[in-house]
């Protein structure tokens, strides 16, 4: 193979080769030695510009990536390890009941004031799940631990959530301090709904 190389950069450079000899040989000793040294600094400048340069840019922007990704699941374990916490001291046991969607509703709301989460709520609106009927909520820019403690305070009357899926808030691609989006399903306790 690299004879094959060869002989097809000989056969590339013959024609140049002969087009330059003359011109070479007119130079003095001292411009060939200048013409050298400057070809070598060509090859040098496109080497490293060229293949070196882009090597190193790709391993930072990896290297970054990276501890992006590291923080991005040290955050992911921490939040998940919160909701085990919140779900390993609730009862399990509904000891909230309702006697109508609309008093059920007037709760929720309530719940939702006392931790001030009414401006992150950005959409509530009734399902219907495997389990029965429920709520889905939708937080844009929800303070995380007030979010949580809303839950834990759930799910101390009993109320605990089907599905919980949160997320960071990014802008320009960071974390926003401990600001969450995402949904929240809570079933619903209205007697004879369950």
């Amino acid at each position: 193979m690299f004879d094959w190389i060869k002989s097809q950069l000989n056969g590339w450079m013959q024609p140049l080769q002969m087009k330059l000899a003359p011109h070479w040989q007119q130079l003095q000793p001292r411009e060939q030695l200048a013409v050298k040294v400057l070809a070598g600094v060509l090859l040098f400048a496109l080497l490293y510009f060229g293949v070196v340069q882009p090597i190193v840019k790709q391993h930072q922007q990896a290297k970054t990536q990276l501890q992006h990704s590291q923080q991005q699941w040290a955050w992911m374990v921490k939040q998940a390890e919160q909701v085990q916490q919140l779900q390993s001291q609730t009862t399990h046991g509904f000891t909230l009941r309702f006697n109508n969607a609309s008093e059920q509703l007037a709760k929720l709301q309530q719940f939702l004031r006392q931790y001030g989460l009414n401006a992150a709520l950005d959409r509530l609106m009734p399902i219907s799940t495997a389990h029965g009927k429920a709520f889905r909520l939708q937080f844009k820019q929800a303070p995380a631990d007030r979010l949580f403690q809303w839950l834990d305070l759930l799910e101390q009357q009993g109320w605990v959530a089907e599905k919980i899926q949160l997320s960071p808030v990014k802008q320009g691609g960071k974390r926003l301090s401990n600001l969450v989006t995402g949904t929240v399903i809570l079933p619903s306790l209205v007697e004879g709904q369950r």
